[in-house]
């Protein structure tokens, strides 16, 4: 086959007189212009970065011109990130990738966050418009264990799993595997029907394909990562040592292009003689270089340029499609998702880092109310850092905009697995802060600013004590169990499913007891936007600006109440609220109504602070104190009038009854005697009466001798 000698170094060289083409070096290194070098480019976990703001695939572009890589390739996770990106399912940043001239990509996990429809261009987004390979050899239909992409417009070469590109005469397969972690990377229906194989043995079967076994060297992109908490037969550099030990694949030159754990590898990872493993990091924060010397490969060099190092011009055509996007993207955050918000939500940076607020509280709700499916385990509690939160909600309509503007990172929606002893810790970093000179809700020194203040779901409780020392400051933490309809104090040695952002998830802001293995779902923004437009459930009220906070308790450590473990016996207190509640305030004195309402309004309050609305700690003592109260209440209702004097007249009609004072009748009701029927005065019917007596007794008697003559 034909090998040119590559003399791009020497171009490259003559730009080296600018400052802003400093970077171009990294090509030369080690590098002759008679050497057999080709040069690659790469990126990944791009996550739709790329808008006006940033136009860093503006300055790649001018960058690839300038240097003229033989491949640019991305090591997947491109589109979905950024609303800019997401409100058109990755369309306008496939069409950016494509003039920009993309070679190829893996399929990332995010790539399946639009849906799978999606990503194979069946429906509108980014797998519709891209005009470049997107690549997984491992991922399959459950059912049949055929190739997921076999099928795809995605693919232009002959084979799904892999691609064979000839450029400059050159040779190249370039093979994708996608890390199985998306089984819990995206949301569960967006995958419904698919699965993953492991990469290594499905990498190894694609680079062992006889097609393959005269190209000069290979190009594997990776969606697997490097993060320790990935399984080991799941990781790249797994890969990477799998591959160079292979006695079949002594002879055969392999470069893995990675992604997904976001990792800078800097100068790469050099595995034998025969691989190298290199990733960029995220965002568009460097661009990778990698100059593969194909007569001597352990010598190729591997490079990352930072974004802000490239000082070139953008280029135009990039500039006129992300200006293009932009207006219509302008165009789509103007919908409105919320016709008529009566409610003022607090996002301003001197609050959210300071204090619960209820922008907070919603934002962590819909994270919440999003983890009960979206997840593998439902979600027991949410956090959010006030850093992450940038803007507030007005009254009146809601835009996608509005949301846009509260949560504008693009972070991803995630969930970890975390001890309570890890909570406790992160609630004590949380409120670690110097506090101020002025009082908070509760009359306690309020905390000093802080990104990292932790915003919680409706779902857990944090009691602390701000004159305290940090680090001691917290004082309990309750977090509502499903099964028994209450808060529980937390156990330290228990696992909960705490669900957060993925800057979190990972330990940012400086939360170093977090980390570990994840699961992921689709932008916050998106989760936030949803529960806003469609969930017809919510409980507005709970978000009212005028309540005190009541997630977050400031309390002096000498009046904090430690919750009972036990379960607390409180169906007794339901059964007498409703029968207190039955009574009707018509026949009883309104103060003794009012003691009643009192008592009630107590037992209500206990029974609230069993559920999730409230928090204050209750004991069984101050259950059954209620019971007595309201049993009390009821049996000390007087009613109306009962009271009153009675009223003897002067001249009684009937001794001992004024016939216009009420008395009671067997039922309790009032009857006042004027209006009866006059019985017992009428005079003629009296005579009557006496007469009719005095007949009835002279014929009596006379029977009675008739019957005595006759026995005789």
């Amino acid at each position: 086959m034909k090998k040119p000698k590559i003399i791009l170094l020497v171009l490259s060289l003559i730009t080296l007189i600018t400052p802003g083409h400093r970077v171009l070096s990294v090509a030369a290194d080690n590098a002759t212009q008679d050497s057999n070098t080709v040069t690659i480019m790469h990126t990944n976990d791009m996550h739709g970065r790329f808008g006006t703001k940033s136009l860093g695939l503006a300055h790649i572009k001018t960058l690839k011109d300038e240097i003229n890589p033989l491949l640019l390739v991305d090591g997947g996770d491109a589109f979905q990130g950024l609303p800019i990106s997401n409100v058109d399912k990755g369309a306008s940043m496939a069409k950016i990738m494509n003039a920009v001239g993309y070679d190829a990509m893996v399929v990332g996990n995010h790539e399946f966050d639009f849906g799978t429809a999606v990503a194979l261009g069946e429906e509108e987004g980014f797998g519709s418009n891209l005009k470049f390979p997107v690549l997984s050899s491992n991922t399959i239909y459950t059912e049949s264990n055929q190739k997921v992409f076999k099928e795809s417009t995605l693919i232009s070469k002959s084979n799904s799993n892999s691609a064979l590109i000839e450029k400059d005469g050159y040779k190249i397969a370039v093979i994708g595997a996608t890390t199985p972690e998306t089984q819990t990377k995206t949301h569960p229906k967006n995958i419904e029907g698919i699965s993953w194989l492991d990469p290594i043995p499905t990498v190894t079967h694609e680079i062992l394909k006889e097609e393959y076994q005269d190209v000069d060297f290979y190009v594997v992109l990776t969606h697997l990562g490097i993060d320790n908490e990935t399984k080991t037969a799941w990781r790249s550099d797994t890969l990477a040592h799998s591959l160079s030990e292979n006695s079949n694949m002594k002879d055969k030159k392999i470069l893995i292009v990675d992604g997904h754990s976001h990792t800078p590898i800097e100068k790469g990872i050099h595995v034998g003689d025969n691989v190298i493993l290199v990733q960029t990091g995220e965002h568009l924060n460097n661009v990778g270089l990698v100059t593969l010397n194909l007569d001597d490969f352990s010598s190729s060099v591997a490079k990352l340029i930072p974004l802000k190092d490239i000082a070139n011009q953008p280029d135009p055509e990039i500039m006129e499609i992300i200006q293009t996007s932009d207006a219509a993207y302008s165009d789509l955050v103007s919908r409105v998702i919320k016709e008529n918000n009566t409610i003022d939500f607090q996002g301003q940076r001197d609050f959210v880092r300071v204090q619960e607020t209820n922008l907070g509280n919603i934002i962590t709700d819909s994270m919440v109310a999003y983890g009960k499916e979206g997840f593998r385990n439902p979600t027991d509690f949410a956090v959010i850092n006030g850093g992450g939160i940038r803007a507030n909600l007005s009254k009146g309509p809601i835009t996608l905009g509005d949301v846009i503007s509260v949560l504008p990172f693009g972070n991803v929606m995630s969930q970890i697995s975390v001890t309570g002893q890890q909570v406790w810790d992160m609630f004590e970093f949380s409120l670690r802060t110097d506090v101020q000179d002025v009082l908070d809700h509760h009359g306690l020194p309020k905390l000093g600013s802080n990104g990292g203040f932790l915003h919680v779901s409706d779902t857990i409780r944090i009691h602390y004590d701000p004159t305290k020392d940090a680090s001691s400051r917290v004082l309990g933490i309750d977090i509502y169990d499903v099964k028994q309809d209450r808060f529980v104090p937390i156990d330290l040695e228990k696992t909960y499913h705490m669900a957060t952002n993925d800057f979190l998830a990972a330990g940012g802001d400086g939360y170093s007891m977090l980390g570990g293995a994840r699961e992921e779902g689709p932008s916050l923004d998106a989760v936030f936007a949803d529960f806003m437009e469609h969930n017809a459930f919510i409980d507005w009220e709970r978000y009212d600006e005028t309540q005190n906070p009541q997630r977050i308790i400031s309390i002096l450590e000498k009046d904090y109440v430690i919750p009972s473990v036990t379960p607390l016996e409180f169906e007794a207190l339901e059964q007498i609220l409703d029968k207190a509640k039955a009574i009707k305030p018509n026949d009883y004195t309104e103060e003794s109504f009012q003691n009643l309402q009192d008592a009630i309004a107590v037992g209500e309050s206990y029974l609230q602070s069993l559920s999730k609305r409230t928090a204050s700690p209750v004991s069984q003592d101050d259950i059954n104190k209620a019971i007595a109260q309201i049993e009390d209440a009821i049996a000390n209702l007087k009613l109306k009038d009962l009271d009153k004097p009675i009223v003897v007249p002067e001249k009684p009609v009937t001794p001992g009854i004024d016939m216009k004072t009420p008395v009671l009748s067997g039922d309790q009701q009032t009857t006042n005697i004027s209006t009866l029927p006059k019985t017992g005065i009428n005079k003629r019917f009296t005579y009557g009466l006496g007469s009719g007596l005095t007949v009835l007794g002279w014929i009596l008697v006379r029977g009675i001798h008739k019957k005595e003559t006759d026995n005789q």
